[in-house]
């Protein structure tokens, strides 16, 4: 039997945690993170404290479903995309526990978009996607209209212990509002699209205001505007985002408030890994500190979970040739 590595245990308990902040069984983790009974188990018993969390989340979902025993639904209209933070706007009512409604109406006016190369539908299937578990679906169409070959998969899919796997987001979608265990795989092309999940915990609004307000090297104000200046130098790599991590280009860039800036910088034997978040773009004291890192030369493993500095990392230690 092949032996498990920390890394992969870590990643398993990780993702456990994040589906115990969503799920209200065993049953619902098995069906989001498609380990089986025994696996979730088993990883359980390996992390003592981690174990806890996850059996109080299940508990406390429960208890929060029996308590809003009716759901609060928003529902939304396909010109929603058209909002440019419109997943900032989703993320806003999922904290305040609203599940979102959709119909397969407005999924068949997206499908119809993304095959326009509309890039706002592409993003809203993808969100959808990513965070299946908040939405609902309405279906309106009448059930001459549903009896199509896809639904008919879909049919055949409900059966106990049948899994449904297709590269097309939109039956993806469909099938998994429908309760049943689909498995989406990526075109190619969808690599440089980024993960877009919903933040369920409101960040604590006192908390961030008692930070301490932070310097951006490379960030000063222009025309009383501010802006980055990614340089040239070789000891640093830089990467702008919007505040749902939409990259900005540019030599120099505009920087506003949510916006985050990662920044590595080459030391003697280790990169120097900073994020920043934008809180007020009138101050050259314009952040938060959100990560700091150093990744030394000699490690052959990037000891960090969250998937963002991890990728970015590995591309500074790449631009820095160690």
């Amino acid at each position: 039997m092949k032996k498990i590595s920390k890394e992969e245990w870590r990643k398993r308990i990780t993702e456990l945690l994040k589906a115990s902040e969503i799920c209200r069984t065993i049953s619902e983790v098995i069906k989001m993170t498609g380990y089986s009974r025994n696996v979730i188990q088993f990883t359980l018993k390996q992390f003592e404290d981690e174990a806890n969390e996850f059996y109080e989340n299940l508990k406390n979902n429960k208890k929060q479903k029996d308590k809003n025993k009716k759901d609060k639904i928003i529902m939304l209209d396909t010109s929603i995309c058209e909002i440019d933070h419109f997943f900032n706007v989703l993320e806003e009512y999922i904290q305040k526990g609203y599940i979102i409604g959709i119909t397969d109406i407005l999924l068949d006016e997206l499908d119809y978009l993304q095959k326009s190369q509309n890039k706002s539908a592409c993003k809203m299937l993808h969100i959808i996607l990513n965070n299946i578990t908040f939405f609902k679906l309405f279906e309106e169409k009448s059930l001459e209209e549903q009896n199509s070959p896809d639904e008919r998969i879909m049919r055949c899919s409900k059966r106990e212990g049948t899994d449904l796997l297709t590269s097309d987001k939109m039956f993806c979608i469909k099938a998994k509002l429908k309760g049943i265990n689909a498995r989406y795989i990526g075109q190619d092309n969808e690599k440089d699209i980024p993960n877009l999940f919903f933040n369920v915990k409101k960040e604590n609004i006192e908390k961030i205001r008692k930070n301490k307000l932070a310097y951006i090297p490379n960030a000063h104000l222009k025309n009383n505007f501010l802006v980055y200046s990614k340089g040239i130098g070789k000891k640093q790599y830089n990467k702008i985002f919007t505040k749902d991590f939409q990259e900005k280009q540019g030599n120099e860039i505009a920087l506003e408030v949510g916006d985050h800036v990662f920044r590595a910088t080459e030391k003697e034997d280790f990169i120097m890994v900073m994020h920043y978040e934008i809180c007020d773009n009138t101050s050259n004291y314009c952040s938060y500190i959100r990560f700091k890192y150093n990744s030394y030369k000699c490690d052959t493993i990037i000891n960090v979970q969250d998937e963002r500095y991890k990728s970015f990392i590995k591309e500074a230690r790449k631009y820095f040739n160690c």
